[in-house]
């Protein structure tokens, strides 16, 4: 019997589960219904996980949608920055903490303290109604990380 073959389909033995004895996920002898997300098993990595600080940051714990399934060391993750382009054009390249100056929560940011001093800021913005040297107000009036004005005002109908 022990030569026999099993289809693992529900989930790919691949990386690190593949070297797997089958107790290390079925130790109580159950086969079927077991819960097959990625958190499941690896909760205590994505809580105790710093660089970046995963939960303060408030990734999501569907692992596989930045990490490959195949990798076991955890380092091929694949951040995707959905809040604010980092990709592309001048904001590009940058380690998370020249943005975000407390890695205990990613909603802080700072667009000021290096990269858009004040006196360049202001001179900018010599022209624009209500503007505040902030990052917060930066971001709401430039959230694609763009030169000009990309917010509208709704309630004047004008560009900002």
């Amino acid at each position: 019997w022990e030569q026999g073959e099993f289809a693992h389909t529900v989930w790919p033995l691949v990386g690190s589960h593949a070297a797997q004895d089958c107790a290390a996920c079925h130790s109580s002898g159950t086969y079927q219904g077991l819960p097959s997300d990625c958190v499941d098993c690896h909760l205590d990595d994505y809580q105790g996980t710093t660089d970046p600080h995963h939960s303060a940051a408030g990734f999501p714990t569907t692992c596989e949608t930045c990490h490959n399934i195949g990798d076991s060391t955890w380092d091929q993750g694949d951040f995707n920055h959905i809040w604010f382009p980092i990709d592309s054009g001048n904001h590009r390249g940058f380690d998370c903490n020249e943005c975000h100056p407390n890695p205990g929560t990613f909603a802080i940011f700072t667009c000021t303290t290096a990269c858009h001093p004040r006196s360049e800021a202001d001179d900018d913005h010599s022209e624009v109604a209500g503007y505040i040297y902030d990052s917060p107000a930066c971001l709401s009036c430039h959230p694609n990380g763009e030169e000009g004005f990309t917010r509208m005002i709704r309630s004047h109908g004008r560009r900002r």
